[in-house]
């Protein structure tokens, strides 16, 4: 039963009466309260609660699993008698839904236990060996959403094959209702003979489907009207497809071949998160290499070091500072980078945009930087400061660049400057991320828009954020230009086989089942098996 909420109903009781209240409380000093008969109160609110649950009850089959969508559906379609009144709204939905689903949640539970002791013949003898209790608890459990995460060799065929067959044995769909998908075409091929072979027992076994997700998206759908292109299949076909597009913005727009080659030589390095960061060893070496031939200490010096090499500044890295600073309690201070052309000193600092250091760091951090900072003033000479958290928002390089100007120190980008150390990705190897990230795209139905709206959250600060921001520019040009070409051969990709497919008709006739397809729209409400 939901229960009335107390406070709620003083709220909005005081929010009727105002002012008036305490003028018109009893003898006894109560509230308001006082003029209502409660037990007149209490009958008519369980009165309500009762007419509110039987207006929906009908609808539940509690001879089987109620899903957990049931209980939102509830609350949206049936408002609750204490959830609004004439003057003010109580917004008793969050608690009300908790309340259905812990209920629901219960009864599954007693629903699980009933279904193992009533079919345990059932899944004693479904596959060949006996179902274990995390195998059956899939079989039964008819949620909306079942993901079931297993190692290889663990048994996922063997539970695809009973919830096939557990859903035909309680009627549950009929078998051209049902879905079975596999990633390859010989794990579809054994799941077919698995499920004819074990489930003989049951008529209409031709009718349910087993197929590839790919096989599926384009017979049922595209495969009527456009063929694969060419080019895709072959992940080497892929790239060069990627890198041609490539060459073709480029020569329409210079700017984007910049883009595209700072990104490369630059960022195209994976730059570790703040939680990840590696503290720098005290003990001066680095094991980083640099594209200029330098072993630094953490990847944002790395980034730094081959921004200033691609830009053609003349940097020294950790060289010993000009005056002495030995003592019993300091070595002797090197700092992390200084131009000589500007005579200028460079720290960079692992700080966050608090200003503090990453918390797995030993030591005090903070410190080592207002000793190093100290040097500086002490001695008259010019320090510029990068944080992780500047470098990571963008502003650091355009900071460091304009400083550098100021010192007249001339920058000149070259994308083909000759490296001493590790060289950067050529153009083949970012197509490559390019494709991969493509297809993570296109199968999660996830838009460039839906990352740059996440990349502008707090929940990104740990991010580089910078970093992300240029590649997602570069990618939806390119993906844009992939699009294109794809409409004009009137072609599709693999993963328009998934996610183009028209599932909305489809999952009306086919039950959820532990491997059913559905379109990213449609991905909450399907059931995986994931290995």
């Amino acid at each position: 039963m939901i229960e009335w909420l107390a406070l709620g109903a003083v709220a909005l009781l005081s929010n009727m009466f105002g002012s008036e209240t305490k003028k018109s409380a009893g003898p006894s000093g109560g509230s308001i309260l006082s003029r209502f008969n409660e037990d007149e109160w209490k009958r008519k609110r369980e009165a309500g609660v009762v007419a509110w649950r039987e207006s929906w009850e009908k609808e539940i089959d509690r001879s089987r699993w109620i899903p957990q969508s049931t209980a939102h559906r509830i609350v949206e379609a049936y408002p609750h008698p204490n959830s609004e009144s004439g003057l003010i709204s109580l917004n008793l939905k969050p608690s009300i839904l908790r309340d259905l689903l812990a209920e629901f949640a219960t009864h599954n539970l007693e629903h699980l236990a009933g279904q193992k002791t009533k079919l345990k013949s059932f899944f004693d003898t479904v596959e060949a060996s006996s179902l274990t209790e995390e195998q059956t608890d899939a079989c039964i459990c008819m949620d909306d959403a079942v993901q079931i995460v297993a190692a290889a060799g663990s048994g996922k065929t063997s539970t695809m094959v009973a919830k096939t067959g557990y859903v035909l044995h309680e009627g549950l769909a009929k078998p051209e209702e049902i879905l079975l998908l596999a990633f390859n075409s010989k794990a579809a091929e054994e799941l077919r003979q698995r499920v004819h072979g074990r489930l003989s027992g049951f008529e209409g076994l031709d009718k349910v489907t087993v197929s590839t997700f790919h096989a599926f998206g384009h017979n049922q759908v595209l495969g009527k009207t456009r063929d694969v292109a060419r080019w895709v299949g072959s992940p080497t076909q892929e790239k060069e497809m990627i890198a041609a597009i490539v060459q073709d913005l480029r020569m329409r727009d210079p700017t984007f071949g910049n883009e595209w080659d700072l990104f490369r030589t630059v960022y195209g390095r994976a730059v570790d998160q703040l939680r990840d960061m590696v503290q720098p060893r005290d003990d001066g070496r680095g094991n980083i290499r640099t594209a200029n031939g330098e072993w630094v200490k953490s990847q944002e010096e790395r980034l730094i070091a081959d921004w200033l090499f691609f830009h053609g500044v003349r940097y020294q890295y950790e060289r010993d500072y000009e005056h002495p600073t030995r003592t019993q309690d300091h070595q002797q201070y090197r700092p992390d980078f200084y131009y000589p052309d500007a005579k200028l000193y460079h720290e960079h600092f692992a700080l966050d945009r608090n200003g503090k250091a990453p918390p797995h760091f030993s030591g005090d951090y903070i410190a080592g930087v207002r000793w190093k900072r100290q040097c500086h003033a002490e001695y008259e000479t010019d320090l510029f400061e990068t944080t992780s958290d500047s470098l990571r928002n963008g502003k650091g390089f355009e900071q460091l660049a304009n400083v550098l100007r100021e010192h007249d120190v001339e920058l000149v980008f070259d994308a083909e400057r000759p490296t001493k150390g590790q060289p950067p990705l050529s153009t083949l190897e970012l197509a490559g991320l390019v494709r991969a990230f493509q297809q993570h795209m296109k199968s999660g139905g996830i838009a460039t828009d839906d990352i740059a709206k996440a990349l502008k959250s707090d929940s990104a600060s740990d991010a580089h954020v910078s970093r992300a921001s240029r590649f997602l520019s570069l990618y939806d040009r390119i993906a844009k230009e992939w699009e294109h070409r794809l409409q004009e051969a009137n072609c599709i990709d693999f993963d328009d086989m998934l996610s183009l497919a028209d599932c909305g008709e489809i999952g009306r006739r086919r039950s959820g089942l532990s491997s059913a397809f559905r379109t990213p729209r449609n991905r909450d409400r399907a059931g995986r098996v994931d290995g």
